[in-house]
């Protein structure tokens, strides 16, 4: 397994782990699953000032971790929120 920076091109395998935290659990506060050209675009606007990584393993995402913006006001300049999401066939393997 190897952690490397997230890709535009990562965004469909990433909404493919994605989609499951959206229609069957509530920790996402999203309602439907975004498009791959969302993943794209987020993936664009938060590495611009925060980590984006992978985590792969023989070319497959199995799974990403990032970090965005808690709140856009200058107190918070320096808090993020970090979001991890793991492949539904990755999980308790520690």
């Amino acid at each position: 397994m190897k952690v490397s920076i997230g890709k535009t091109a990562h965004a469909g395998e990433i909404r493919d782990i994605y989609t499951p935290f959206v229609r069957d659990g509530f920790v996402t506060f999203e309602t439907q699953v975004p498009d791959t050209e969302i993943f794209e675009e987020r993936i664009r606007q938060y590495t611009q000032k925060y980590p984006w990584l992978v985590m792969e393993e023989d070319g497959k995402v199995l799974g990403y971790a990032y970090a965005s913006a808690y709140r856009e006001r200058v107190a918070y300049q320096w808090v993020v929120e970090c979001s991890v999401y793991v492949h539904a066939d990755q999980r308790k393997k520690g």
